[in-house]
């Protein structure tokens, strides 16, 4: 039993019973643990909360929370039928494309080609007096050899639609890096000139018209004229069933570097032009000078890349 000696807080007394003090010494003891049962409880309380804290937090518990919170903010957010953060992010993406392809199309569009400086430029760039309304398709060279029909138009919408036609080099097996681009109209393929010198998938790319279909060039009947500085390729017209072999053998002696025949998109059949490449412009003049010879019979007609 507890006495005044082993308990202060318990004074007995002289006419107070023991028993009396005893039971007012465990309602005492009895206090006291519940007031250290909720301090120790208000202690613990404070620590998990500090646990769950986002500051205290792991740095990947952090993510993980976050993302579980984002995620289920988007999911409320679309079920309200309103854009997220990365749907804005998205359309702003958009928006500046679309602002950087109308200003490019600002830029070489001013109405029809009919205003007279860019008809000029126009002119200018493909060499011409006068717009040959027959001439309506153009040739690439230069394009990046992982360039698609889909990169050719994208980089010719501002010009008008059109129809792209990439030759294909069998013995590399890739893209040769040249094309055929044709517009619907020869005022298109004239203003298509001025992308001459511009970039298309990292690479510079250079344009020309080309000569109506069935059409005869001065420079077949008139001789070859001198060559143009830099030029290193002929272009050879010979009869349709010439092969590939046949030409490589026939200007073997000039020590051809490619040959690119062109053949019918529809049909794919050779059409009777073909390019030939030279390492020297020495060679390129060697070939030119067998223009008129034949080849099994057939007349064939060499003269230098315009």
């Amino acid at each position: 039993i507890s006495s005044p000696h082993t308990n202060p807080h318990v004074q007995q007394l002289p006419c107070m019973p023991k028993r009396k003090a005893a039971a007012v010494n465990d309602g005492l003891e009895a206090a006291q643990a519940d007031e250290k049962l909720k301090q120790k409880t208000k202690k613990k309380k404070k620590q998990v909360a500090a646990d769950e804290s986002p500051s205290t937090q792991p740095p990947n518990r952090r993510k993980l929370l976050d993302r579980s919170e984002r995620e289920e903010r988007n999911r409320l957010l679309r079920e309200q039928g309103k854009p997220t953060r990365k749907d804005k992010y998205k359309a702003r993406i958009a928006a500046l494309k679309a602002q950087a392809l109308a200003e490019k199309a600002t830029k070489f569009a001013a109405g029809k080609l009919g205003a007279a400086r860019l008809e000029t430029e126009a002119l200018a760039a493909a060499g011409l007096e006068a717009m040959d309304p027959a001439r309506t398709e153009c040739f690439i060279t230069g394009l990046n050899y992982m360039s698609t029909e889909h990169h050719i138009v994208e980089h010719f919408a501002a010009v008008g639609s059109c129809k792209v036609t990439i030759l294909w080099d069998d013995s590399k097996g890739r893209s040769s890096g040249k094309a055929f681009v044709t517009f619907d109209s020869a005022e298109k393929a004239l203003k298509a000139c001025t992308y001459n010198a511009t970039k298309l998938q990292k690479r510079w790319i250079n344009i020309r018209l080309c000569e109506p279909r069935g059409g005869v060039r001065k420079d077949d009947t008139a001789g070859p004229g001198e060559r143009p500085q830099g030029c290193l390729t002929a272009v050879a017209k010979c009869d349709t069933s010439t092969s590939e072999a046949s030409l490589w053998k026939f200007f073997e002696d000039c020590q051809i570097s490619g040959v690119t025949r062109i053949l019918d998109r529809e049909t794919g059949e050779f059409t009777g032009q073909a390019f030939l490449d030279f390492e020297d412009g020495s060679f390129v003049e060697m070939a030119v000078k067998k223009s008129g010879k034949t080849i099994k019979g057939k007349p064939i007609h060499v003269r230098y890349k315009r």
